[in-house]
């Protein structure tokens, strides 16, 4: 079986070179934590060795506990070279959306969600904005 890396900081790399070192691949990706869930536990009942790492912002790390959804944070199930058409065999059998390029919306919010979510974003981005104009008035104003 292959070793799951808790992943922080350097250890990124450990993982990534592991993979590497074992000829990895990429076979499944997914934007839904329950499709993530189900395709893991599908391939390791028939015994097909895979791991899950989560991308979120163009960041890997290994799989959490928690699979958290959010926009643009995608899951990927990885399995040796060797395995890849056992496993895409098995994914093939699942209700689950086989493709390589989830969209940033895909875990799936209803259109209320992602209205929430655009508010929040230009919430944050508005109330930095208005702090970094103070803080410049401020220095200017202090000379």
């Amino acid at each position: 079986m292959f070793p799951v890396v808790p992943v922080a900081g350097a250890a990124h790399l450990h993982v990534r070179h592991q993979m590497a070192k074992m000829n990895q691949v990429e076979v499944f990706r997914t934007g839904r934590p329950y499709e993530i869930l189900m395709v893991l536990n599908e391939l390791k009942e028939r015994g097909v060795p895979a791991f899950g790492q989560e991308e979120a912002g163009g960041i890997v790390t290994a799989m959490p506990l928690t699979p958290t959804p959010g926009p643009d944070v995608t899951w990927i199930v990885c399995v040796p070279e060797s395995a890849v058409g056992d496993a895409k065999q098995v994914i093939s059998l699942l209700p689950v959306e086989a493709t390589q390029t989830p969209g940033v919306w895909h875990f799936g919010p209803t259109s209320f969600g992602r209205t929430a979510f655009r508010i929040g974003a230009f919430l944050s981005l508005g109330t930095g904005m208005v702090w970094l104009l103070v803080e410049v008035i401020r220095f200017f104003a202090g000379r």
